[in-house]
């Protein structure tokens, strides 16, 4: 649940690619997220299109660090594009 003083972001897949794999920016963005400074809205039409990006041949070289972003991530993604999509239903 976003705080009073959070405030809402919806990353473009590409930002969300550059954040898990490299600094910079994005990954600054990621950060704030995971202290709650930044609230992530999603939905499943951006987490499938994340998973797709990252299955591409030339993320091979980063794949076993893809797959435990993925791993520690999905869970939290699915929790948060839960909460979030309730959010924008009402």
């Amino acid at each position: 649940m976003p705080s009073a003083t959070s405030v809402r972001v919806i990353l473009d897949t590409n930002v969300l690619v550059a954040g898990l794999l490299w600094r910079g920016p994005p990954h600054v963005l990621l950060e704030l997220a995971r202290r709650g400074t930044l609230h992530l809205i999603s939905s499943s039409a951006l987490l499938t299109e994340l998973v797709k990006v990252i299955q591409r041949p030339k993320f091979d070289a980063s794949r076993s660090r893809i797959s435990s972003i993925r791993t520690g991530s999905a869970s939290i993604c699915a929790r948060r594009s839960a909460l979030a999509l309730s959010h924008l239903e009402r």
